[in-house]
C-alpha cells in the first residue's frame, strides 16, 4: 500500500512538471446593430444623437414663399467598449411653396326681408240720400218747396253720370222756390253732425233776394249756407248739419233755397254722411 502511495505521488510530480500547452481557441464575436429611429438597445453605452433642425421661414409680400430643411446627422454607436461608427448620412431637403397672397374682400350686402302689409279697409260713410244723382231715371223723392215749380230729370249736360235733376219756376212775385228732398229720420243719428254737399249748375236766377242750400226739418229749416255761383257752371257747395231730438222728430231734410221771383237750375251728386 505504502508502495502505491509512493507512485502515485511520482506520477503526480512528473505531471506537474512537464511544460503545459495551452490550449487556445480563437473565435470572433460580431455584433451587428440597427439603429432605428424608435429602437433602444440596453448596450449602448454612448446614445445615439440626433439632431434635426427644421427651419420655417414666411417672407410676406405680393406672394409668400415657405422654406423647410431637413437635416440628418449622423449617428455613433459604442458597443462593449468598442465604438463602432456608422454611415454618417446627411440629407438636406428644401421646398419652397409659393402661394398667392390675395386680399380678402368681405361685402357686406344689406338683406331686406319682405315685409307683408295689411291694409285694413275702412267702411265709407253712407250716404242717407235716395236717388241723390237722379241715376233712377226719376225725379222723386225730390219734390217742389210750396208747391212752387217743377222738378224734373234730364240727360243733358249733367255733372256725372246719365241724369241730373232740373228745377223750373217763373213767377209774378217774389216767394220762396227751390227743391226739398226728405232724409228718412232712421238713418240719421240725433245730435250727430253730418256733412252735406250738392252740386248747382245756376241758369236763370230773377229777383232773388236770398240763395242758399239749408238743412231742413219739417218742410222749413233751421241752418243755411249762401248759394251763390257764375251761371252755367257746375259748383260744389258744402256745409254741415245736426239734428237734434225735436228737429229729428219734425222730419230731416235738405233743400236748396231762393226767393226769387223766377229760378231755374240744374242738380247732380248730392250727398248727407256723418261728418269725421
Amino acid at each position: 500500500m505504502r508502495i502505491l502511495v509512493l507512485q502515485l505521488l511520482a506520477i503526480s510530480q512528473l505531471a506537474s512538471a512537464s511544460p503545459c500547452k495551452p490550449v487556445s481557441s480563437s473565435g470572433s464575436l460580431t455584433f451587428s446593430t440597427t439603429s432605428a429611429e424608435s429602437t433602444a438597445l440596453s448596450t449602448i453605452s454612448s446614445s445615439t444623437l440626433a439632431e434635426e433642425t427644421e427651419t420655417s421661414t414666411t417672407f410676406l409680400t405680393e406672394s409668400t414663399a415657405v422654406s423647410e430643411t431637413e437635416t440628418a446627422t449622423s449617428e455613433t454607436e459604442s458597443v462593449s467598449g468598442s465604438t463602432t461608427e456608422g454611415s454618417s448620412d446627411s440629407a438636406t431637403s428644401t421646398v419652397f411653396i409659393t402661394t398667392s397672397s390675395a386680399e380678402s374682400t368681405t361685402v357686406a350686402t344689406s338683406s331686406t326681408e319682405p315685409t307683408t302689409t295689411t291694409a285694413t279697409s275702412v267702411a265709407e260713410p253712407t250716404n242717407v240720400l235716395v236717388n241723390p244723382g237722379f241715376e233712377d231715371a226719376a225725379a222723386a223723392p225730390w219734390h217742389p218747396i210750396g208747391q212752387f215749380g217743377t222738378v224734373s230729370i234730364t240727360d243733358e249736360g249733367t255733372h256725372s253720370g246719365v241724369y241730373s235733376g232740373h228745377y223750373y219756376a217763373d213767377l209774378n212775385d217774389q216767394v220762396v222756390l227751390g227743391v226739398d228732398h226728405p232724409i228718412d229720420p232712421s238713418l240719421i243719428k240725433v245730435d250727430q253732425e253730418y256733412t252735406y254737399s250738392i252740386w248747382i249748375k245756376t241758369t236763370t236766377a230773377v229777383h232773388c233776394q236770398t240763395r242758399t242750400i239749408t238743412c231742413g226739418s219739417g218742410g222749413g229749416h233751421f241752418k243755411s249756407a249762401e248759394w251763390a255761383s257764375q251761371y252755367n257752371e257746375w259748383t260744389q257747395f258744402t256745409m254741415s248739419c245736426t239734428w237734434n231730438q225735436m228737429l229729428h222728430n219734425l222730419g230731416p231734410s235738405i233743400q236748396i233755397r231762393g226767393e226769387c221771383q223766377s229760378l231755374e237750375f240744374y242738380v247732380d251728386d248730392a250727398v248727407v254722411i256723418e261728418a269725421n
